[in-house]
C-alpha cells in the first residue's frame, strides 16, 4: 500500500463508527518514502490508538538473487547496475522499520504454503476465529464460453432438460418447479450426492491450504436451468456449513 493512502486509512479508521477487528496492510520498499518518516507514521498510530504488530519478512541475500532471476524481475530500487548491491540499499532502507519489529520472519527456507501458516498464526494470534474459504458458485450457458475464471467447471448437460418441457421453458432454475423436475428424479439424486462428497472433500483441502476465494461453475446448454438450480443448491449447501458463499448466474436473460 502506498504511504499516502496508509495516511488515509488511518483517517477512515478513526472516524468509522465501525471498528475493524483485523486489518493487514502490506508494504514493501516500492513506497519508500515512508521509510523515511517512520516517526511520523507510528506518532500518528498511536495518537489514533491503534494496536498493531509489525511482521518484518527477510531472506538471505542469496536466496533473494535466486528469487528474482526465477521470476525475471528487475529490482524495484534499480539505484546500481548489480542486483546484489540493490539488495544491500533495500536492506539499508528497511533496517529502521526491522528495529520497530514485534515479529522478525525468514523466508528463505520456507516453502509458500508454510508461510502462510505461519502469516495466518501470527496475524490470528490465537483467536477462536477459524480460516475460511470464501465460494463462488457460477451458473453459465455452454453456448456463451466457460467462465474464464473458474477453478472448477462441472457441465450439467447429463441432467433432465426443463427446456423441452412447455411449462417449463420460460422459467429459470431459481423456479421451484425447475428445480423438482431438474433434481426429483434418480440421475438428479445421483448428483446431488456426488457433487456434495466431491465439493466438501475438495473444498476442505483448500481450505487447509489457506486458499482464501474458489470459484465452482456449473454448465448446462443455455444458463438458464440445470446450471442455475445446482449454482443456488450448493451456495445454501456451503452457506449452512458455515461458508461464505455466494451464487452469481452469468448468462440468465441473454436468451
Amino acid at each position: 500500500m502506498p504511504s499516502p493512502l496508509i495516511h488515509k486509512f488511518f483517517e477512515l479508521y478513526g472516524a468509522s463508527n465501525t471498528k475493524f477487528e483485523k486489518v493487514a496492510l502490506g508494504v514493501d520498499v516500492r513506497g519508500k518514502d515512508i521509510f523515511y518518516n517512520l516517526n511520523e507514521l507510528f506518532a500518528e498510530i498511536k495518537k489514533n490508538g491503534i494496536p498493531y504488530d509489525l511482521i518484518f519478512l527477510e531472506a538471505s541475500t542469496e536466496v533473494i538473487v535466486r528469487r528474482f532471476k526465477e521470476t525475471r524481475r528487475k529490482h524495484p530500487l534499480s539505484k546500481y547496475s548489480e542486483l546484489v548491491d540493490n539488495i544491500e540499499y533495500e536492506r539499508e532502507i528497511l533496517e529502521p522499520l526491522k528495529r520497530r519489529a514485534t515479529k522478525i520472519i525468514d523466508t528463505s527456507y520456507t516453502t509458500n504454503h508454510q508461510l502462510k501458516e505461519v502469516l495466518y498464526e501470527s496475524i490470528l494470534k490465537g483467536g477462536d476465529k477459524e480460516f475460511n474459504v470464501q465460494l463462488q458458485f457460477i451458473s453459465f450457458g455452454f453456448k456463451y464460453g466457460i467462465p474464464p475464471s473458474s477453478d472448477f467447471v462441472f457441465d450439467m448437460r447429463f441432467l433432465p432438460n426443463p427446456f423441452y418441457v412447455d411449462a417449463l421453458k420460460h422459467k429459470t432454475g431459481k423456479d421451484a418447479d425447475v428445480v423438482k423436475y431438474v433434481l426429483d428424479n434418480e440421475s438428479g439424486r445421483k448428483a446431488l450426492n456426488y457433487f456434495e462428497g466431491l465439493l466438501s472433500f475438495v473444498i476442505d483441502k483448500l481450505k487447509k491450504e489457506k486458499r482464501a476465494y474458489v470459484i465452482i461453475s456449473f454448465g448446462c446448454t443455455g444458463g438458464k436451468h440445470r446450471s442455475v438450480v445446482f449454482a443456488e443448491y450448493f451456495k445454501d449447501y456451503f452457506l449452512e456449513k458455515g461458508f461464505i458463499s455466494s451464487a452469481m448466474h452469468r448468462d440468465l436473460g441473454k436468451e
